[in-house]
């Protein structure tokens, strides 16, 4: 497995496509998905039989790739001053 981290984005990649690793994210998605952060599941693999042009379905994925991306969205008491004091984005 391989891990990147980019601006406001990690990646994590070449993760097997197998029981343990499966239920491994399924675990962890509920904690990742939150309104600061979004997370993005690719499969990776050949695709002479099953792929397109950018990812694969997961059911015929060799690996997979999750993204990790860090929302740029204000937090509410952001919002709330920037509204109170006539800021526009």
């Amino acid at each position: 497995m391989e891990y990147i981290q980019k601006h406001s984005q990690c990646q994590f990649k070449g993760i097997p496509n197998d029981k343990k690793h499966r239920a491994a994210i399924v675990l962890l998605l509920p904690y990742l998905v939150t309104p600061e952060y979004g997370v993005r599941l690719r499969g990776r693999g050949s695709r002479k039989l099953h792929g397109s042009g950018s990812s694969i379905a997961l059911e015929f994925a060799e690996t997979f790739a999750i993204y990790i991306d860090k929302h740029d969205l204000p937090t509410l008491q952001e919002a709330t001053t920037e509204r109170l004091l006539g800021k526009k984005r």
